[in-house]
């Protein structure tokens, strides 16, 4: 075979050889699932409905430029000490279920500049936390010195893309179908009904996943010689 041929094989033989290890772990599967399934998706594009709110362009500008680019990084500020308090997982769907709430409570708020800008604002800081429960999340499954860290970020931070790109095509269909209530409502309503299950079933994944490594630690109190042969 040509070299070119030989070479692109050998490329494409090692990424699904090392994709393949990367997602033989437990905690990587249940990380590809939290970032697949669109409870924290943050599509939402604020930018394109301030005239439904009845927003000057400038001040549309205003609130989807520089005090969202505030509000984001307050928001990967606060980040830190949450992801340091509770879980990263939590605290990647945690600001998501907000959002989602925030974003059902502006389907019934009179449509102002000052509903726009809390909305938008608060969703954008939202949308901080998550970015670094993101970074939390990636950098606890990669570990140190993992030769697949490379690999498994680049996985994760795809597969969150698809998420997005789900919840952009649900949200342009509310708004083409019911208006701007209607595109609030589908980020809402998805937001909820993906989150909130999720979040259960992790709930119930790592309680169970932690009652078996207290059994076997137990185990090997009671029984090392045992164990050990």
């Amino acid at each position: 075979l040509p070299i070119s041929v030989r070479s692109a094989r050998q490329v494409f033989r090692t990424f699904f050889r090392d994709l393949y290890e990367v997602t033989r772990e437990r905690r990587c599967r249940y990380a590809l699932l939290i970032f697949l399934v669109p409870e924290a998706a943050f599509a939402f594009a604020f930018a394109a409905v301030g005239s439904d709110f009845h927003v000057p362009e400038q001040t549309v500008a205003l609130v989807t430029g520089p005090l969202a680019a505030v509000a984001c990084s307050l928001g990967c500020l606060l980040g830190i000490p949450l992801c340091r308090r509770f879980p990263a997982q939590l605290c990647y769907i945690g600001p998501g279920l907000t959002a989602a709430l925030a974003s059902l409570v502006l389907v019934f708020c009179p449509k102002s500049p000052v509903s726009f800008t809390i909305g938008a604002l608060l969703y954008v800081m939202m949308q901080g936390i998550n970015f670094t429960a993101f970074a939390t999340l990636a950098l606890q499954l990669a570990g140190k010195a993992n030769p697949l860290a490379t690999t498994l970020i680049t996985l994760l931070g795809g597969v969150s893309n698809i998420s997005v790109i789900a919840m952009k095509t649900f949200d342009g269909r509310g708004y083409t179908l019911w208006g701007v209530k209607g595109m609030l409502a589908v980020d809402g309503l998805v937001g909820l009904v993906a989150g909130i299950p999720l979040l259960i079933f992790l709930y119930r994944a790592n309680r169970r996943h932690s009652e078996e490594e207290s059994q076997l630690k137990r185990a090997m109190i009671d029984r090392p010689g045992e164990l050990s042969a």
